[in-house]
Order: C-alpha cells, then structure tokens, then sequence
C-alpha cells in the first residue's frame, strides 16, 4: 500500500496550490522504509493554517491521502507543530509563543 502513497500525495499537493498561506510540503519516509510516512506541511501562519482547516472539516476532509491515515495512532492521526525556533543557512530566527 506504502507505493500508492507517492501518487495520492502529489493529487493532495495540487489540490492545496493556491491556498492563502500554504508555503508547501514534503512527504517523508524512514531512512530504514517502515511503510510509513509523514507529510509535512508548512504555512505562513497558524490562522491560515486553521482557515484550511475548518474549510477541509466542512467539506468533509476529501483528501486523497484520507485512504491512507493511520486513525490507531495515539494522540490521533496528525499533529500541529508551531516553530520556536530555526536556523536556515547564516540567519537564525527565534520566535516566542509567550
């Protein structure tokens, strides 16, 4: 099933083209190929992030990737991360969540 992954994350991204705030994202796999994956997804900030959100919730979640979701993870399928802080080449950025 971990093959037919790829080809629903890349309908999933054109899907996503366009949306105020999204700045892109990347499929991973484990260096030692477990089957599993992560998609990481970046956007400009938390509200638009949420905007999609509940946009996506209200339309009733039509993501090609929804076939492939681990619903048995503790905690729930997916997790949102802010960034406190990044380093990126010669610059570095700290943001405070106070």
């Amino acid at each position: 099933m971990a093959e037919l992954i790829p080809a629903a994350y890349l309908r999933a991204a054109s899907d996503l083209a366009g949306t105020p705030g999204y700045l892109g994202d990347e499929l991973l796999s484990p260096r030692a190929d477990s089957g599993r994956r992560t998609l990481l997804m970046r956007w400009d900030d938390i509200e638009s992030y949420s905007a999609w959100e509940r946009a996506h919730r209200d339309s009733g979640h039509p993501s090609p990737l929804r076939a492939y979701q681990d619903r048995e993870l503790p905690g729930g399928h997916y997790q949102t991360f802010i960034v406190v802080a990044a380093s990126r080449g010669d610059e570095q950025q700290t943001t405070s969540t106070d």
